[in-house]
Parts: structure tokens; sequence; C-alpha cells
């Protein structure tokens, strides 16, 4: 189920919804779990050391030991369904329902716009739609944060 009022669009910049970590309501004495979704961006493809320089790497360093930072990310993956190589078809999505993370951070879609994965564009917003909501079914009921690419 969408929360109310909430609409996907695909726009020339990045639609970013920010959450505010401090926000979630957890005992003092947990850990939580971001997981960092996403294809060759999240995974860090071209930075020279993506054990500390990729954005789930950084992220860490910047939130601390009291996070734990999952990273099922890949270079190639699509959001899409259909695409050549699909997030819902990849460990990292299953992984994701597993881990039972308290926030989850999605940045999909730049493979998507490859004509082999693009010819199923019109399915784009329902599968990203789908993959909110069976995130949301998580039973930590995680904050979502989108980040898409241009």
């Amino acid at each position: 189920m969408r929360p109310h009022g909430w609409r996907l669009s695909i726009g020339p910049i990045c639609l970013v919804l920010a959450i505010g970590f401090s926000s979630i309501p957890l005992p003092a004495f947990a850990i939580i779990k971001v997981a960092c979704c996403g294809d060759s961006i999240t995974y860090g493809v071209g930075v020279p050391d993506r054990s500390t320089q990729s954005y789930p790497a950084v992220l860490q360093g910047l939130l601390g030991n009291e996070y734990q930072i999952l990273r099922p990310a890949a270079g190639g993956l699509t959001l899409l369904k259909k695409g050549d190589y699909s997030f819902w078809r990849d460990n990292a999505y299953r992984g994701t329902i597993a881990a039972e993370p308290n926030i989850i951070i999605v940045l999909l879609g730049t493979n998507d716009s490859k004509p082999v994965n693009w010819q199923y564009g019109a399915e784009f917003e329902s599968d990203y739609h789908a993959l909110i909501d069976s995130f949301s079914a998580i039973p930590t009921r995680p904050k979502i944060m989108l980040a898409l690419p241009p």
C-alpha cells in the first residue's frame, strides 16, 4: 500500500526523500541496520577503494558503530522485474528482506534506461511501487529512502 499522497516521478534531477535517522524508535542498545540497495553506483564501481570510498562505506563512517550498513548492491542491477539483471531475481533482494533492516536506501534505475531494459519502461513505476510495498511488509517496518537517477 502506498503512503497517502505519495507519487513516484522521474525528472531531470534525483528525487530524494530524506528521512531522519534519529526519528526511528528503537531501544538505546539496538544496532540500527541500514540496507543500501543499488547498482554499481552503490556498489562503488570506479572508486579507488570500495571498502572505504563507496557511499555505504562513507555512510558507515559518518554514522558510527550504532549503525550496521548492509550493502545489497551489484553492478548492472535493474529495478525492472524484466530487466536483464533484475534486483528482484538477485541475492541482493532476498538478502535485504532476510536482514530485516530498519532503514532501506534504494538507488536503482540507472541500468533500466539501457534499450534492452527500457523496452519494459512502462512497467518501471509499477515495479518501483511493488518494491516499496515488498520492503514495507518487512516485520521491522523499515523507513524507506528513494534516490532516483535523473
